[in-house]
């Protein structure tokens, strides 16, 4: 099967480029690590768990050893130090709640050409940057047919106060849209900001600060289509999004799909861009009972445009293994053809004996052989508690795979940009070429009906 875009004129220069593997999948390492359970309420276990965490490393098919913070910089920064002769390396993360009663495992496979080493100063507890805070009070304008949304990074619709923020250079960009439409009509005020550590920074604006509002040009229209029949995706869209990223990685809304529309509509800036800004194409496609395909592109030139995509589950799907008595999610490996693999992720949540389970397990292209892959088993780790393990009868409450997949860009992505932890998803997008894109492949089941 063959993914290919058809948005036309594209000129860019190349830019140095980031790697997205260590960006989205150590964003899940720790995410999904970080405890933050929504399962049912259960009954208490009668010998209740205690408060445990423990991080752990492979090196190539050895024994699984324990870390402790001589392993790592006083900054957060571990560095692998792998014998095998692939580079081939492992890290778990074992995190148990014992007031909860519940247990999270992460773990992630990769090599050193992927991921040379690592910043795990969050999950330490080390803040290098320290935290600031920003106030934004927005005095005007207040038309009756027109609403105000406001962006600062990732944050929209903000006003009031936002503590504990990344110090650094950002935006703060307000739009004006008109009600009954998707997309924005003025650009109202655009602001470079600076946070400072331990600082509040104060931004007031008001109607006199909009005496140089911008018209945006457009509508424009997008439209997707399905490459092997030709027609228009308008139901299977689920999301349908154009943003501007700015050169200051903050996302301001341009666009948006309604249900009822055939194409996505949105509007522009009206003048040639910078190199260090773009639009992005967002898309949320089903594929199937369960299946969605998440799609991201980025775009320079404004303009009607047009998208052709292959849409398939690809036969991605949830499996387990039980053969060593207990539960170890798993997946089965789609076949893409004409598709860069970047990496896949698996993801269980359920309950037994009065216990919470959440595992998760990541991986890179680069380990990935067969058609399957199965969480390791780490029950042979010296400490561990065998409930940890999640008994092969285990209520199952929700599962997930995901495959990352994307253009011939990454063919050639090898080298990690070193600090992750420091990358937001936005300089991956503003560092890819016009005609790059990234996708999604995802099964999501909640049993009962579909999340």
């Amino acid at each position: 099967m063959h993914f290919r875009s058809k948005i036309q004129n594209f000129n860019r220069e190349n830019f140095q480029r980031s790697s997205l593997f260590a960006i989205i999948f150590f964003s899940l390492f720790f995410m999904f690590s970080a405890g933050c359970s929504d399962s049912k309420s259960i009954t208490p276990p009668d010998e209740p768990l205690t408060d445990t965490i423990m991080y752990l490393f492979q090196d190539g098919d050895g024994e699984w050893t324990t870390l402790d913070e001589a392993d790592f910089t006083e900054t957060g920064i571990f560095t692998p130090v792998v014998t095998d002769s692939q580079g081939r390396y492992s890290m778990a993360l074992v995190r148990v709640y014992g007031e909860e009663q519940e247990v999270y495992v992460t773990t992630m496979q990769t090599t050193l050409a992927e991921v040379p080493e690592i910043d795990v100063s969050s999950m330490l507890g080390i803040n290098n940057a320290g935290t600031a805070a920003l106030t934004v009070n927005v005095e005007g304008p207040s038309l009756p047919d027109f609403s105000v949304n406001t962006f600062y990074r990732d944050i929209s619709r903000f006003s009031g106060t936002a503590e504990s923020l990344t110090p650094g250079y950002f935006d703060l960009v307000l739009t004006q849209t008109e009600s009954g439409n998707r997309y924005p009509s003025t650009l109202l005020d655009m602001r470079n900001l600076e946070l400072v550590a331990d600082e509040t920074l104060v931004q007031d604006i008001t109607t006199a600060d909009l005496a140089g509002s911008i018209t945006l040009s457009g509508p424009y229209t997008i439209t997707v289509l399905d490459q092997e029949t030709g027609d228009p995706l308008d139901s299977e869209i689920k999301r349908g999004k154009v943003k501007l990223l700015t050169s200051n990685l903050t996302f301001v809304d341009l666009g948006d799909k309604d249900d009822l529309d055939t194409d996505i509509e949105y509007t522009a800036l009206g003048t040639p861009l910078t190199d260090a800004d773009t639009y992005l194409l967002d898309l949320g496609i089903q594929t199937g009972v369960n299946h969605m395909l998440y799609y991201f592109a980025p775009f320079h030139d404004e303009g009607d445009l047009e998208l052709s995509l292959t849409i398939d589950d690809f036969g991605l799907s949830f499996t387990e293994s039980t053969g060593t008595g207990k539960l170890l999610p798993g997946m089965t490996i789609p076949d893409i053809q004409g598709v860069t693999a970047i990496g896949y992720h698996v993801g269980f949540s359920g309950n037994m004996n009065g216990i919470s389970y959440s595992s998760r397990s990541i991986i890179s292209a680069a380990r990935q052989t067969g058609t399957t892959f199965i969480m390791p088993d780490l029950s042979s780790v010296t400490g561990w508690d065998t409930r940890w393990s999640i008994p092969v009868n285990a209520e199952i409450e929700s599962t997930v795979v995901e495959a990352y997949i994307g253009s011939d860009y990454f063919l050639d992505q090898t080298s990690i940009f070193y600090y992750f932890m420091e990358i937001s998803p936005g300089e991956l997008y503003q560092n890819m070429e016009d005609g790059d894109w990234v996708a999604i492949l995802m099964e999501r089941i909640s049993y009962g009906g579909p999340l």
